[in-house]
Formats: C-alpha cells, sequence, structure tokens
C-alpha cells in the first residue's frame, strides 16, 4: 500500500445529502449530520462496492479557515490541507476515497493555524531559528483541535514546546481506524495495577546538562538478583505522553515479555533532540557510560546486551542505530520505528545557517553506508515504517525507502533483521501498534507471533 493507491479527493454520499440538506433550508441537517458522526465515532466512513471506503473528516465550529493535519489526505512535501466550509454552516468537511481497509493513522484539525501555509521542507528550515520556530509552534498548538466525537485519542506530547506564561493546553490526535485494522491492540489503560514511575534529575557530564529520566517498574515482582532486562525508550516524554508504559504493563501481564526495567529518557528542551540524536559521540557515551552504569547500580539492570533493547521513532530509531553501532557490547537489540536513515547530507534544509546538522557529508544515508562498510555486529534489529511515509525528501528519498534500503543492507551483512511495514503514517496510531511486535521479537525468542 502506497499513497498512489490513495486516490484524489472525492464526493461522499452521506456529505452530498447534508449539503442538499442545508441548501433546501432543512434546520435539523447539522443535527443529523453530528448523530452519524456520533455513531461512526469520528470520521464518517462508507464502504463502496469495490471494496473501497470514502473516509470524510468533519470539523464543526467557528474559524476562518480549517485544515486537516493527516498523512492520509496531504499533497507531496505538505504538511496539511484545507477544508471545505458548508456554505451558512460551521461544518467543515475533507472526503477521502482509500483502498487499504486496515488502515490506522492519526489526525488532527488544525483552526486557523499560522503553520499551514508552511511546507515540510519550509518548516525543517525554519527549525534552524529555534526561538521562532518555538513560538510558532506554540501558537500551533493552541490552534490544534482533536476530534470531538472519536473517543480514540493520544496526547503527543508538545509541552516542550508550550509557553510556561500561558495557560495549558494538551495537543491530542485522534485516531482513524479502517474497518480490516488489526483488532488486537495492547496499547489503551493498564490491564494490570501496580506498575511504578520512578522520576529523577540526571545529569550528563557528556552534554554538559541534567534531564529527566523516568524509571518504569513493571507490577509484577522481579526477579531476585541484578540482571533484568532493560528497554530505553528516547524521547521519553513524549512516549509517556502517549502510553508506552501501559503498553509494557500490558506485555508483561500477558505474559509476552518477560518483567523488565523501562527507562523513559527525556530531552532536556523541546528541540535539543536535533542536537543530541544526530550520530553524536556525546550520546553514546551518555548512555553507555553514564546511564548504564548508573541503571545497573539503582535498578539492577542487566549487563547482557542481548536484553537490552534500545528503541525510539523518528530520529529516536536512528539514534537507537546509532547507540548499537558504536557499543554493541551494551545494547544488542534496536527497535527502530520510522527512523530518521535519511538523515546524512549535512547541508539539507538549509543546516549551513543554523544549529542544526543533518548529516556529514554530501549524501543521505549516512549510518546506513556506515554500517554497510564496517565489521558484523552482535546486533539484533526490528525496523518498521509506514506505507505512508514515501513522500520524497532530501534528494528525492522518502523515509519509507531509507528504512527499506537500511534493512536490505543489514541483510546483506548478515544481520538478524525483522523489517515491517505498517499502514500508517509517521505518528503513534501506528507505532502503539508496532512496538509491541517489536519487542515481542527482541525479546522473546526471536517471535513476533
Amino acid at each position: 500500500m502506497t499513497t498512489s493507491m490513495i486516490q484524489p479527493a472525492v464526493d461522499s454520499p452521506r456529505i452530498s445529502r447534508f449539503l442538499q440538506a442545508v441548501h433546501e433550508g432543512e434546520a435539523d441537517a447539522v443535527e443529523r449530520l453530528q448523530s452519524d458522526l456520533r455513531e461512526s465515532a469520528g470520521p464518517l466512513q462508507e464502504e463502496m462496492e469495490d471494496e473501497s471506503v470514502i473516509v470524510t473528516f468533519v470539523y464543526i465550529g467557528p474559524g476562518d479557515q480549517v485544515n486537516l493535519y493527516c498523512q492520509l489526505v496531504v499533497d507531496p512535501g505538505q504538511m496539511n490541507k484545507a477544508m471545505t466550509r458548508a456554505d451558512g454552516t460551521d461544518v467543515w468537511y475533507l472526503s477521502h476515497r482509500v483502498t487499504d481497509r486496515k488502515l490506522s493513522v492519526g489526525y488532527r484539525f488544525l483552526v486557523d493555524d499560522p503553520m499551514v501555509s508552511l511546507s515540510m521542507d519550509d518548516a525543517m528550515v525554519l527549525m534552524q531559528q529555534p526561538d521562532k520556530m518555538t513560538a510558532l509552534m506554540d501558537e500551533s498548538a493552541r490552534c490544534s483541535r482533536d476530534d470531538a466525537f472519536n473517543p480514540d485519542r493520544f496526547d503527543i506530547g508538545m509541552d516542550q514546546y508550550l509557553d510556561p506564561a500561558k495557560p495549558h493546553v494538551t495537543v491530542w490526535t485522534s485516531v482513524l481506524s479502517l474497518p480490516d485494522v488489526d483488532p488486537v491492540t495492547w496499547h489503551g489503560p493498564a490491564r494490570l495495577e501496580g506498575a511504578t514511575l520512578h522520576t529523577h534529575t540526571f545529569r550528563s557530564e557528556a552534554f554538559d546538562n541534567e534531564r529527566t529520566i523516568t524509571v518504569y517498574t513493571p507490577p509484577v515482582p522481579l526477579p531476585e538478583g541484578c540482571d533484568h532486562p532493560v528497554v530505553f525508550l528516547i524521547d521519553g516524554e513524549m512516549m509517556l505522553a502517549e502510553g508506552y508504559d501501559h503498553i509494557l504493563t500490558n506485555l508483561i501481564a500477558a505474559g509476552e515479555i518477560p518483567p523488565l526495567v523501562g527507562v523513559f529518557v527525556h530531552n532536556v528542551f523541546a528541540d535539543s533532540r536535533m542536537l543530541e540524536m544526530s550520530c553524536r559521540q556525546e550520546f553514546v557515551t551518555m548512555y553507555a557510560d553514564e546511564l548504564m552504569p548508573w541503571l545497573r547500580a539503582e535498578y539492577g539492570v542487566t549487563a547482557d546486551p542481548a536484553r537490552t533493547v534500545v528503541s525510539g521513532s523518528s530520529y529516536g530509531g536512528l539514534s537507537s542505530a546509532w547507540l548499537a553501532y558504536n557499543r554493541s557490547d551494551v545494547f544488542g537489540r534496536v527497535l527502530s520505528m520510522s527512523g530518521s536513515h535519511w538523515w546524512g547530507k549535512r547541508t539539507a534544509y538549509g543546516a549551513d545557517s543554523g544549529p542544526y546538522d543533518f548529516g556529514r557529508d554530501d549524501e543521505t544515508e549516512w549510518l546506513t553506508r556506515q554500517f554497510a562498510t564496517a565489521p558484523l555486529l552482535p546486533v539484533r534489529f526490528w525496523i518498521d515504517a509506514g506505507t505512508l511515509e514515501n513522500d520524497p525528501g532530501v534528494d528525492g528519498l522518502s523515509l519509507l525507502s531509507s528504512n527499506r534500503n537500511l534493512r536490505t543492507v543489514l541483510q546483506a551483512k548478515g544481520y538478524e533483521v525483522r523489517y515491517h511495514e505498517f499502514s500508517g503514517g509517521h505518528d503513534t496510531a501506528g507505532w502503539r501498534r508496532t512496538f509491541p511486535l517489536g519487542l515481542r521479537y527482541l525479546l522473546a525468542g526471536g517471535h513476533d507471533g
């Protein structure tokens, strides 16, 4: 499934009836539409004879312009798409025909958002001006709305972008799930009570800074001794907001993975991940030589790299592979979700004009090229990416293609690799489904079930 299999915007039969009712002055037209939205628990889904589904996103509320933030519908290089307002109402809608009935993807509505005119490239270039970007992100967060009719949503963890002088807001992303999505899930509320989150302030001499570390201990007793499996969750504040601690609990409660220690490593500030996770030696030093010894002393985590998992999404996936590349004696299992393995071209996105670099030389996929020429390491990989992540990026390379390329290189070198393409995009709607599969593969004898 690729975005080429998703057809251009189409007319929804249900919306056509609604527009006709509005045109004819039927007073209860909006009320009837709301009733249908409540029944569908989110976007309207109309199944067609060819088994495709017309999905219609609907936002009801005032605004001069409402856009849909969803990787399903955007044009190449864009981050959102304008919705259409029904004349004389506060109803905004956008319809798409979808052929992948297993799709699960995040979406939210942007109401009078100042960032909607920015392309993906524009946003990446703007990141070279951190203060301006953070201010815009704060304003954008306050323009974001989840789907009032859809109970399935997650907090995307944008607190570090918010101005603390202004009222706090939670930025929710709603989830669209098509009829044939896998009904087996491990996210949602914890199915067993008793897990504990321990919050610490951790100082890194390598980076000369301090950050929050949240350590998860399971709801069942850990075995006696100092040999507990450990899973690192990079971008810890985001993964906590998105409920990954509950995923750990639910997998442990069901016996899918052994009782373990989870380590949520937070970012220092909003964009510090862009600085720290870009294949830097300080990152390796902090994890291997500062954080691991402390965890072994305080929580009795294992020294066995085969039971030490580093995990993350996007830049977190890239940096997980980077840790294993440098210190396979410590980190023997990599769980990379939609990893930014395109990274490598130093001058991409105006990198010469700001604090962030996007590579080491003049080519993309720098870390993949290092694995290609280095000796085989004792590391097992889980690599996944979404079918919607095929928008051309630096030098025309998509994130999906870069993950396929990493898979191919690692397999050719002789690594144990499980590669998975999920029906979705660059968001937690997909990752909350693949993270459990990856953990089971990496920790439960090489089987992902």
